[in-house]
């Protein structure tokens, strides 16, 4: 076999989840993600240089779902973004369900991994109508050709698909998504990040542009869509709140490295301000009305932060 038959052979497997290296898997089942030796610089005028991931060690088995913490300039996007192949590393290796995927293009990535932005316009096709992205979302990864986007019997399945959001979108089938409110928007895009049959989403502060109305309400969604698809998740926070309160891990960041981790069972027992505090003490960073919001019903504390590129 070529080696670029071999290439398109292994992504086949990514997209359905079928059986490699000697392994037994099924078809669709959330991917196992490693993340070695991740580093990625950028150079701030002619002798500065600027640490965004540095070293950086992760792995995450199917199904986990990591929400991920930090000050601006951590590196929490930039290793979205690298995981996604947006963002090209200069050194380490990113590997799915044991697979190097690190040179492969971010395009060829999309076809396993689903990734929804702050700005909601990124994240569907304005122009078109709900059905009509939906229709593109559940041929993800699948053979392109000449077939009706929207029959009966996909409308049905999107309707079902978005009855669970409370939202009334599954009678709105036909409305051209940029009628829909940034809240609107983000559960679309959850939605079909789930009918791609992704194997792997990231989240990168997905509620950052919604106001606390519809942060809330995407959270709902957002908990239960991957609670109900089992998709392993990276998802970026700004609201430690939401870190402590979602998913089954928590990681902070700071200066591009993974500070500390917290289990499902450490998460449940931490408070914000514990986190604060043992944040303060590992970095040295002070406390500061800036960008990071660490939020409870009682108090909320900012972090000092560096810049990120």
């Amino acid at each position: 076999m070529s080696d670029s038959s071999q290439v398109a052979a292994e992504e086949t497997e990514l997209v359905t989840g079928a059986a490699g290296h000697g392994g037994s898997t099924r078809a669709g089942h959330p991917a196992s993600l490693s993340v070695t030796g991740l580093t990625k610089t950028y150079k701030m005028g002619r002798d500065d240089v600027i640490y965004a991931l540095r070293d950086l060690h992760l792995h995450c088995e199917g199904g986990d779902w990591l929400t991920i913490v930090g000050t601006n300039g951590a590196g929490k996007s930039t290793l979205l973004r690298t995981v996604a192949g947006v963002i090209k590393a200069d050194a380490g290796r990113v590997d799915l369900d044991g697979r190097d995927i690190t040179r492969l293009a971010d395009y060829r990535r999309a076809r396993f991994i689903a990734r929804i932005e702050q700005d909601s316009a990124l994240n569907v096709a304005a122009s078109l109508t709900i059905a009509e992205n939906l229709a593109i979302a559940s041929m993800r990864g699948k053979p392109r050709r000449l077939r009706i986007g929207v029959t009966a019997r996909r409308r049905r399945t999107f309707a079902d698909a978005l009855v669970v959001l409370g939202m009334g979108l599954e009678r709105r089938l036909d409305s051209p998504v940029l009628e829909l409110s940034g809240g609107q928007r983000q559960a679309l895009a959850l939605v079909m990040a789930t009918m791609s049959h992704a194997r792997l989403l990231l989240l990168d502060e997905h509620t950052g542009q919604l106001d606390p109305t519809a942060v809330e309400r995407v959270m709902e969604v957002t908990d239960q869509l991957v609670t109900r698809s089992a998709m392993t998740t990276l998802m970026v926070t700004h609201n430690v709140e939401h870190a402590l309160r979602f998913g089954n891990r928590l990681i902070m960041m700071d200066r591009g490295r993974v500070m500390f981790e917290l289990s499902v069972e450490e998460k449940r027992a931490t408070t914000t301000a514990q986190l604060l505090e043992r944040f303060a003490k590992e970095s040295g960073s002070a406390l500061v009305d800036e960008e990071l919001l660490f939020s409870d019903a009682t108090t909320s504390h900012r972090i000092t932060p560096t810049p990120e590129p």
